[in-house]
């Protein structure tokens, strides 16, 4: 009798393979980016009511963080504009305005050294790989993560679009902003400048003769001091210390103020790395969106990622091809703001989106 064993029919191992590497990542990439638009459209709806017929400005960390910037340089310059102007009542009362002999020669004061400029400091997943094996009809499935990147100004371009076509009058991206006019008049940072040089200015001029007058007596004391006349050197070292305790308060605070000015400056000088702007463009840039008392949403995406899927069996083999798939997604945070800081809506959003390729034998 003959062996049953050896006369059951086999099935041999699948001999054709599909094969993804690491460089395989347009597809997944662009079903990342497809599922960010979904994402932008749900957070547009989200917002609908409350930016309709306003301005929106897509406000990311770094155009959050010149607000802050802003609102701390009015601070500064304010700051220093009152030590200019203390400066300058001060030298027009009559105790200091006496300083030193009537008759002493008056020069200018040059303007002291600026001090070094320090630097500003700088005031900002992909899926894991999975191996799943299925037993059905023999059926293997392999699952290649692949890590995408969601370009953060893609999707703010399309969630500007998204929001447009929700009714709202206007969507500010800042980083496309382009600054062509500063903003001007009373209260703005141009003129907060402008006015913290001229009280600079007056300061130094009305503090020069002043510290004319203490060089003068001083160079009297010398010349006593060599003549001997304990007198003329008493009544001189009186008045050469009488002046000092008037006027070099007034010198210092003036040296400090300027130093802090000059660091101003270096800071605002100093220019972004990766988009080549200076830090009082970026504040210029600021204080004209903000003027216009946009509505702020704040949205990022903060994970994305993908995978390619393969499915192989002796049936898909022969009929419907190697059963090759792919997926991407997004999670994004989003934040509507309110002009205080607060949030008034927000959340997290997830997307993801697929796509299969069959390739018929």
């Amino acid at each position: 009798m003959a062996d049953t064993a050896s006369s059951a029919p086999s099935v041999t191992p699948l001999e054709g393979r599909t094969t993804i590497d690491d460089k395989a990542r347009f597809e997944p990439e662009r079903l990342s980016y497809q599922a960010a638009v979904h994402v932008a459209s749900k957070i547009a709806s989200a917002v609908s009511a409350e930016v309709k017929s306003k301005t929106v400005v897509i406000a990311g960390e770094p155009f959050l963080a010149d607000l802050g910037n802003l609102a701390s340089t009015r601070l500064q310059l304010k700051g220093l504009r009152a030590d200019y102007d203390r400066v300058l009542a001060a030298v027009t009362s009559p105790p200091v305005a006496d300083v030193g002999p009537p008759a002493a020669p008056q020069s200018k004061a040059s303007t002291p050294p600026e001090d070094g400029i320090p630097p500003l400091t700088p005031l900002t997943a992909g899926l894991q790989a999975a191996l799943g094996l299925v037993s059905l009809l023999r059926q293997d499935v392999d699952i290649k993560g692949i890590p995408t990147t969601i370009d953060a100004r893609s999707f703010e371009i399309a969630l500007a679009v998204a929001l447009r076509t929700g009714g709202a009058t206007a969507v500010v991206v800042p980083e496309l902003t382009a600054l062509r006019e500063p903003k001007a008049g009373e209260g703005s940072l141009q003129a907060l400048v402008l006015s913290v040089e001229e009280v600079r200015q007056q300061a130094w001029q009305a503090v020069g003769p002043l510290l004319g007058r203490l060089g003068a007596a001083d160079a009297a004391l010398e010349a006593a001091t060599r003549t001997g006349v304990q007198a003329d050197v008493d009544r001189l070292s009186r008045t050469v210390f009488d002046a000092r305790r008037k006027v070099e308060p007034l010198s210092e605070t003036l040296g400090q103020a300027d130093r802090r000015l000059n660091d101003l400056r270096g800071q605002w000088d100093k220019a972004n790395e990766a988009t080549g702007l200076t830090m009082l463009s970026r504040l210029l840039r600021a204080e004209a969106i903000d003027g216009g008392n946009p509505e702020y949403l704040h949205a990022v995406v903060v994970a994305s990622g993908g995978h390619h899927r393969v499915t192989r069996n002796l049936f898909r083999m022969l009929f419907l091809g190697d059963g090759l798939s792919s997926m991407g997604g997004v999670v994004v945070r989003w934040a509507l703001l309110d002009r205080q800081g607060g949030i008034r809506k927000g959340g997290i959003l997830a997307d993801r989106q697929s796509a299969n390729f069959p390739e018929p034998k």
